[in-house]
């Protein structure tokens, strides 16, 4: 505004009497105009463009909020969902081992009624299989042939007699197709050995888990164990058994949501440990940005940004052009006013000189006026002499040309 207020009076020096180059006073005007609508501008946009930068920050907080809000609560009921089987499996199994001696389990008979009645409830088993105390399948009920097969060195197994309970990874063992093992060690009565009820269910089983918790929202949903190997398919990462190395080692209860990048798309990912079992749930869903509110928002505030600026473009020409003609107005008419009156002073510096003057020769001419009056009185009171008339005749000349002077000086 400082600037401002030195533009302005440069422009009005510019335009006082004097200043007789139109060009300069043109040019005066241009650079204030120029001046006033950038100072205009600058004071709308400046406040303007914070105003939408802190929306679009504001409006991007809400909404990555919502999406990890919403990111959660999938990722919660999935989580649910998946606990849910993996509880109703594990209750299955400890029913079934406490159910059934191990006597009873030694006859083929009723370990393959008992398969038959589970495949009917469960049409995802693919074999039932008891385990004596050396870790040999002593029954088994399938497709396989895997009666008697030695599993004392897998790693289910060693697992199963330490923690009663255990649920595997997914791998291709003996059957070479992904399956994952469920499997519940009991003591034998009055001894320190325990003997071993695997269940075998097929990947596809978890697949299907999958399928029923994903939603439109989530670009991919799957399961992963700890050395990052998938249990399910994934659409980024690929299929089961594949390396997943995104998700590796993450073993803890708390949910993890963040925001990342993969393979130039962004992409907000949770992931949490599925209690009971080896596997980690994973959800990614793309990014605020790639969603049509992100999109939407930006459009709006693009499109009010451009209306107020060319609105804000019309309004400041037409406003530093009604000031910038206003001010012209007013030096015009200034500069008539001290034109006026310097004329007036001229003339009134006229009148006084005519005065000093008119009254500089009266004088002088009062002063010859009495001496004409004193010479012509005592040439009336002296004697005839030769040249009297003729001196009164000057004498008379001498008056009337001092009458001549004082009209003169007074219209002066």
């Amino acid at each position: 505004m400082s600037f401002l207020s030195k533009r302005f009076r440069e422009l009005l020096s510019a335009t006082l009497p004097g200043t007789d180059n139109e060009v300069v006073k043109g040019r005066s005007y241009k650079r204030f105009r120029i001046m006033l609508g950038s100072t205009m501008f600058i004071i709308f946009f400046v406040p303007l463009i914070i105003a939408t930068g802190l929306s679009i920050v504001e409006h991007k907080k809400l909404l990555a909020q919502e999406k990890e809000e919403q990111l959660l609560w999938q990722t919660q009921g999935a989580q649910k969902t998946i606990e849910a089987f993996v509880h109703e499996l594990q209750s299955m199994v400890k029913f079934i081992a406490n159910e059934y001696s191990y006597e009873e389990l030694l006859d083929q008979g009723n370990v393959s009624e008992l398969f038959v009645n589970l495949k009917k409830q469960y049409p995802s088993f693919v074999d039932l299989g008891v385990i004596d105390t050396h870790g040999i399948q002593k029954k088994y009920a399938g497709p396989f042939r895997l009666q008697g097969y030695d599993y004392s060195e897998q790693e289910w197994y060693l697992k199963v007699l330490t923690k009663q309970i255990f649920i595997s990874d997914v791998f291709m063992g003996y059957r070479n197709l992904p399956h994952f093992v469920i499997a519940v060690s009991n003591k034998l009565p009055g001894k320190e050995e325990y003997w071993v009820l695997r269940l075998s269910i097929d990947s596809e089983t978890l697949q299907k888990y999958i399928a029923t918790i994903s939603t439109k929202a989530s670009r991919d949903i799957f399961l992963v164990n700890n050395q990052g190997v998938l249990q399910t398919n994934s659409t980024i990462f690929g299929k089961t058994l594949e390396k997943c190395p995104i998700y590796r080692g993450h073993e803890k209860s708390e949910y993890l949501i963040q925001p990342m990048e993969y393979e130039g798309s962004n992409y907000l990912r949770s992931c949490i440990h599925i209690k009971n079992s080896p596997w980690i749930l994973g959800i990614f869903k793309h990014d605020y940005t790639d969603g049509t509110k992100w999109s939407s928002f930006l459009y709006r505030e693009l499109f009010i940004l451009v209306s107020c600026t060319l609105l804000a473009v019309v309004v400041i020409i037409q406003v530093v052009n009604s000031i910038s003609d206003r001010l012209r107005q007013d030096g015009e008419q200034r500069n008539a006013a001290m034109t006026e009156a310097e004329h007036s002073n001229k003339l009134a510096s006229i009148g006084r000189l005519a005065a000093g003057v008119a009254h500089e020769i009266n004088n002088p001419l009062a002063v010859i006026n009495q001496k004409a009056g004193l010479i012509t009185d005592l040439l009336r009171l002296s004697e005839d002499f030769k040249y009297r008339e003729k001196l009164l005749s000057s004498v008379d000349g001498i008056q009337d040309s001092v009458e001549r002077c004082k009209v003169i000086t007074h219209r002066l």
